[in-house]
């Protein structure tokens, strides 16, 4: 049996906010379907059941997925299901994405399973400030002030991979470059913080379909992520992150929500 439940943004107004969803049951307005059987309760019941209900709790099973609002109060559950090599999906400042621990093997092949993406098409990484990109990408060779000049915000450096990068070995093998953003997104940003390392990050919807910018749009792929943090309907348009490579200068390869150029 696949149960998905979501909690909307006000934990005061359940009523309208709250649904569950068995298979072959029926949703309910104002009350609880669990698997076929209707309960009914007082909003505030369910207000106080569902303070107490953390989601490493519910999440348990890898077949059930709990959609929360990407406030700060539930960094600390997203953090909970990284720690346990889960998969999340976290709104960005372009597209909402797939997020997992970048040095974790299990929880990068998770990624690659619930996306059907072929082992051979690298990830990048996400992490939180400017100053953490030294620990899994080469920077020395850049000028002054470059880094903070493009991030934070909708770009992607491509920045040489280095003997020193802590990133784990199953991550883009092969490659000698690696792929880093630091999304203008407060929730993400404090994700990384607390999480104390870098996230590896790609777009939340399987291989074959188009970029998602609302939660509603990979709902197909809710059951396979410990959490999906919504953010409501993204205001980028689908226009992915602008592409700089930086590993021997500077070049835009791609340019994407922010335009740059080459001069």
């Amino acid at each position: 049996m696949a149960c998905l439940f979501s909690v909307g943004h006000s934990i005061s107004t359940l009523a309208s906010h709250v649904r569950f969803s068995c298979q072959g049951g029926v949703r309910l307005s104002g009350g609880v379907q669990k698997c076929g059987v209707s309960v009914r309760r007082k909003v505030k019941a369910i207000s106080m059941a569902l303070n107490d209900v953390r989601i490493s709790e519910s999440s348990q099973s890898s077949e059930c997925g709990v959609v929360l609002p990407a406030e700060n109060k539930f960094v600390q559950d997203a953090v909970d299901g990284l720690r346990r090599a889960q998969v999340i999906a976290v709104p960005t400042d372009t597209l909402y994405g797939f997020a997992c621990d970048a040095c974790c093997e299990d929880a990068i092949k998770n990624v690659y399973s619930i996306k059907g993406r072929s082992a051979t098409r690298p990830l990048a990484i996400c992490v939180a400030d400017v100053e953490n990109i030294e620990h899994y990408g080469t920077v020395e060779h850049l000028p002054d002030g470059l880094l903070r000049a493009l991030l934070p915000g909708p770009v992607t450096l491509i920045l040489p991979r280095g003997e020193r990068s802590k990133l784990h070995r199953s991550l883009n093998p092969g490659l000698t470059s690696i792929a880093v953003r630091i999304p203008d997104s407060p929730f993400i940003r404090s994700l990384c913080r607390e999480f104390g390392g870098a996230l590896a990050l790609t777009s939340a919807n399987s291989s074959s379909e188009r970029s998602t910018v609302a939660v509603d749009e990979f709902s197909h792929l809710w059951s396979h992520c410990f959490a999906i943090f919504d953010a409501g309907t993204l205001p980028a348009g689908r226009a992915g992150s602008t592409i700089v490579d930086l590993t021997a200068g500077a070049g835009v390869v791609n340019n994407g929500r922010r335009t740059l150029s080459n001069n």
